[in-house]
């Protein structure tokens, strides 16, 4: 996911409000990032794996530069230690890493798979905009036309099609350093038990691994029948991830003095943590900045 959204701001303009965080160890000379901190406004901070302190570096900087935050996504250790030291969180929603292994493509399943076209603009567009009400309620809804515009013009949306007509939908990322994510799978809700989802997930990732690449998803493990379905399709767990939604006292946890939310006094940089942050690309905090909590 991280690998997506960083190919998609290179490749676009990510806005002036976006966030670009890279955590290094100070204990080791010379050692790459323990781990990276994403956001594009409106959606949560994304966070990579990374050891605890480094997620609890990352929150302590987000509080003294006075971030405003809805939640925070990413791996169950990472995003946990974030939120919890954040504080106030209001909800958490588990997901599930998928890898493809053996595609296995289901039978029976009436229809064929087919590249979205500028005809189905329209409805893929009010697909998108129910797929997101049904997988993130508590995130304020995308326009989704440009995405889809984006999605049709790089050929990578795709629909499977029964008598004529798109019964389901998908997309995928563009290649990250050999990577596929599929995502935004949709079914309407008078059209789902056919398996048309689980036909079109195994046809596109089938045609992903023909390429070469390696194709994963995610799930929402409070959704049986989707881990279900794609594991009989031929994923394979890989990891879990956990995303956290912050009450609206509990975003702007570092805006004021004193207790937010019931979470207590402001937290203070703990010194023993011995990780350095640099921001990439944001006005807060000065991406010439580094910090050093030692």
């Amino acid at each position: 996911m991280a690998g997506t959204i960083i190919r998609q701001s290179l490749d676009g303009d990510p806005g002036p409000e976006a966030l670009w965080v890279r955590v290094v160890d100070d204990s080791v000379a010379g050692a790459p990032p323990v781990g990276l901190a994403i956001r594009t406004p409106p959606r949560s901070l994304l966070l990579t794996a990374m050891p605890v302190p480094a997620a609890e570096a990352v929150c302590d900087l987000l509080i003294a530069s006075e971030m405003v935050l809805p939640g925070v996504n990413g791996p169950t250790a990472a995003s946990g230690a974030f939120a919890r030291r954040w504080a106030g969180r209001s909800g958490v929603t588990a997901h599930r890493l998928f890898r493809l292994g053996e595609p296995t493509p289901p039978t029976g399943v009436r229809g064929g798979l087919r590249p979205g076209s500028t005809e189905d603009r329209d409805l893929l567009a009010a697909w998108t905009s129910a797929f997101s009400a049904e997988a993130i309620p508590d995130q304020p809804p995308p326009d989704a036309r440009p995405m889809i515009d984006a999605r049709l013009a790089t050929g990578t949306v795709w629909t499977w099609v029964d008598d004529g007509r798109p019964v389901s939908m998908l997309w995928i990322s563009p290649p990250v350093s050999g990577v596929v994510r599929v995502s935004a799978v949709y079914t309407p809700p008078d059209l789902r038990g056919r398996g048309y989802a689980s036909a079109c997930v195994a046809a596109v990732s089938g045609r992903v691994a023909v390429e070469g690449h390696t194709c994963v998803l995610f799930t929402d493990l409070a959704n049986p029948a989707s881990n279900k379905i794609y594991q009989a399709t031929g994923y394979r767990p890989v990891m879990d991830t956990e995303n956290w939604a912050f009450s609206e006292a509990a975003s702007r946890w570092g805006a004021s003095e004193g207790t937010v939310g019931g979470a207590g006094p402001r937290r203070r940089p703990d010194p023993r943590i011995q990780h350095r942050i640099a921001a990439w690309a944001s006005p807060r905090p000065d991406p010439a900045r580094s910090r050093n909590w030692r």
